[in-house]
């Protein structure tokens, strides 16, 4: 589903609502962050349309699959008790 703009050319209002509550499924759901800890990651619609480590790949994916509209995050591997990043 394509965004809507406004007249102006910005997004329209329920774009950046269904943007920002993307994001904040993202924030708020540590079993996903847990999930894909080191990942790109499309939302859209509070669902999880694509994920690699590769950015790029997660575009491709997102293109042979037609998604449109979907917020790309990257979610930081968390750092183990050492304080070491943990091998990918």
């Amino acid at each position: 589903m394509p965004t809507r703009k406004s007249h102006n050319g910005s997004p329209s209002p329920k774009s950046r609502q269904r943007a920002m509550a993307d994001d904040f499924s993202i924030k708020d759901n540590q079993e996903l962050a847990d999930r894909h800890a080191g990942k790109w990651v499309a939302v859209k619609n509070g669902k999880t349309v694509a994920h690699s480590k590769d950015s790029a790949q997660v575009f491709r994916t997102l293109s042979s699959r037609r998604v449109r509209g979907a917020v790309i995050h990257f979610i930081p591997a968390r750092p183990t008790p050492s304080g070491h990043q943990p091998e990918s």
